[in-house]
């Protein structure tokens, strides 16, 4: 996406239009959704709230519960001995 928003061709799209920003990352994501906003504010789009969704647990817990949902395609209780937690917390910007 960040990538697509730095090409002129973005402003045809965005020029006067609303978007918003979706972020599902451990970490960094404050960055993410600042960089997108920019970057789509700069290319003539009006910015709307965006949301954030992320694990819970700390990094290790929340690392392992994402692991385990892309190798398996569902939460488990536990991944490797390691009680994983499932991404029930958002943040809306």
């Amino acid at each position: 996406m960040r990538s697509f928003l730095e090409l002129p061709t973005a402003d045809k799209v965005l020029k006067g239009k609303p978007f918003t920003a979706v972020v599902a990352c451990r970490r960094y994501w404050k960055h993410n959704i600042k960089t997108v906003r920019r970057l789509g504010t700069k290319r003539g789009g009006e910015y709307h709230e965006g949301i954030h969704f992320r694990y819970q647990g700390g990094q290790v817990r929340s690392l392992f519960s994402l692991l385990s949902y892309l190798g398996t395609g569902e939460y488990k209780d536990k991944f490797h001995g390691v009680r994983s937690r499932r991404p029930i917390s958002r943040t809306t910007t």
